[in-house]
């Protein structure tokens, strides 16, 4: 068996290194083939890429696209399997691959994802956020259609559902190329969709649509984070919740109102995690005052996240109404 190792670049830093020294070090008894497409970097990845690679691409920067490029990789690789990793991702053991490539061996698994877990200097509240993801917990996860009420042409208007039913919804459309595997004779039939965000999310609707299964493995881990701003964190998340209205056609949030009482709660609780995490995990690198700090910067970016998951899921009709909020939406979504 041969599996392709993919891995879009741009400007990545020394961070890069490590994160390919971790794909060569995977114990797997398999020929692997790594293949990089570079986006015009200018610190020195792309020469240190072309030392590592099989396979290296070449493009303008002005020519990314999450789905576009990682199917102009996949073209030019030739593994059975394509594992799909970015380029600060690091593998957190020999058998990140060997775990992902397991859940292949049912036939009907068309991708396969890994467990994240956040960098030791990652900030505590992108780490209680990382940690509640679909693609933070440490169970096993199945991930199928037993009905078509899913796969039904989308409308205008939002789906009623419960918190509970929302939350289901993404844990059954999740899927994350941060890293993750699929199977080449499905991706042949069902590529990723060109879009500017969440192409992973899009594709694995399409697939659980035709009736092929995804795996959530946690045994296969990857340690990645990022302490970003607020605004590219407002930015993110503005996206994946445009993104979940147009995959799931539901929005966390139906009117300015909800969004009051879910930013008290929600900081009330995220004050409550952050010290939960404090004393279950230690948190040397942060001080008592350090965290006092990130309790009252709480409710700031609470506020900040529910704001971006309304107008984010509003976006479409917003653009349809106005006019003038298709440059607001491009605006947000630059350079994420």
């Amino acid at each position: 068996m041969k599996i392709s190792i993919v891995i879009p670049t741009l400007n990545a830093g020394e961070l890069f290194r490590e994160v390919l020294e971790g794909v060569k070090a995977q114990e797997i008894d398999a020929e692997l083939e790594l293949v990089i497409v570079d986006s015009g970097s200018e610190d020195g990845t792309a020469e240190l890429g072309k030392k590592y690679a099989d396979v290296f691409l070449q493009i303008r920067k002005e020519e990314f696209n999450h789905g576009q490029t990682r199917n102009l990789a996949i073209e030019k690789s030739s593994g059975e399997l394509i594992a799909l990793l970015v380029q600060d991702a690091t593998p957190s053991n020999r058998h990140w691959l060997s775990s992902l490539a397991s859940a292949f061996d049912d036939p009907m698994v068309a991708g396969a994802y890994s467990r994240q877990v956040p960098r030791p200097d990652c900030n505590p509240l992108i780490r209680i956020r990382l940690l509640d993801w679909a693609s933070g917990g440490g169970e096993r996860r199945i991930q199928e259609l037993t009905g078509k009420s899913a796969c039904a042409p989308r409308t205008n208007e939002a789906l009623k559902l419960t918190p509970e039913q929302i939350k289901k919804v993404i844990e059954t459309f999740s899927f994350d190329n941060v890293s993750s595997m699929i199977r080449r004779s499905v991706w042949e039939k069902i590529k990723f969709p060109s879009r500017r965000f969440a192409e992973d999310i899009g594709w694995c609707r399409e697939v659980l649509c035709q009736g092929w299964k995804v795996v959530y493995e946690p045994e296969s881990v990857v340690i990645h984070s990022h302490n970003k701003s607020l605004w590219y964190e407002f930015k993110r998340i503005y996206l994946d919740h445009q993104n979940w209205w147009q995959v799931g056609q539901f929005r966390i949030f139906n009117r300015k109102r909800e969004l009051f009482g879910a930013s008290v709660r929600g900081s009330v609780r995220m004050i409550q995690e952050l010290w939960k995490l404090r004393a279950q995990e230690g948190m040397p690198h942060e001080s008592l005052i350090s965290f006092l700090g990130w309790s009252l910067y709480a409710p700031v970016f609470v506020v900040s996240q529910n704001l971006a998951q309304y107008m984010g899921s509003w976006a479409d009709r917003w653009k349809e109404k106005y006019q003038w909020y298709d440059k607001i939406d491009k605006w947000i979504g630059k350079g994420v």
